[in-house]
């Protein structure tokens, strides 16, 4: 098969790559995750399972794998894939109730100290964004992130 880089169509695609959003902010999300995860790497987290471990102590215990899934705009397969290798690694337990459609969410006391081990690590991380952008365009882009959030979600042909 032959090489298709003399193609006249070539120009719309590195469009696509110069100025997608959605390839653009998955790029950019991949290489913020690589650098979290390296600075969370001594506590044995994730960015990932520091994110859903967070949720669920911010949410005091309460919150379900529905309630969950829409707070971290995370589709439910991904969600309970991520919370299964929790519950596994006893970090969280999800607890039964009298309405199968309502399981809520707890942490286990190994799940607050892997989360409070990792806290320090995860403000470093933080720190170092932040400090790179400047607190004041930080906020900027937190709420350009927020906009593009509720952007998508408001063009979703859900």
């Amino acid at each position: 098969m032959k090489g298709v880089s003399g193609s006249p169509k070539k120009g719309k695609y590195i469009e696509a790559m110069t100025i997608c959003a959605c390839i653009n902010t998955r790029r950019a999300s991949r290489a913020i995750t690589r650098f979290y995860d390296e600075m969370l790497k001594p506590s044995g987290l994730l960015s990932t399972q520091f994110t859903l471990l967070t949720a669920i102590y911010t949410n005091s215990n309460t919150i379900t794998t529905t309630g969950l899934a829409k707070q971290l705009d995370i589709d439910r397969t991904t969600l309970t894939r991520n919370l299964d290798i929790l519950q596994k690694n006893d970090l969280i337990e999800i607890s039964s109730s009298d309405d199968k459609r309502k399981h809520p969410i707890l942490l286990t006391a190994k799940g607050i100290g892997a989360m409070e081990k990792a806290v320090p690590m995860w403000q470093k991380a933080q720190n170092k964004i932040v400090q790179n952008f400047g607190e004041t365009r930080w906020q900027e882009i937190l709420n350009v992130l927020s906009r593009m959030v509720e952007a998508s979600n408001n063009n979703s042909s859900k």
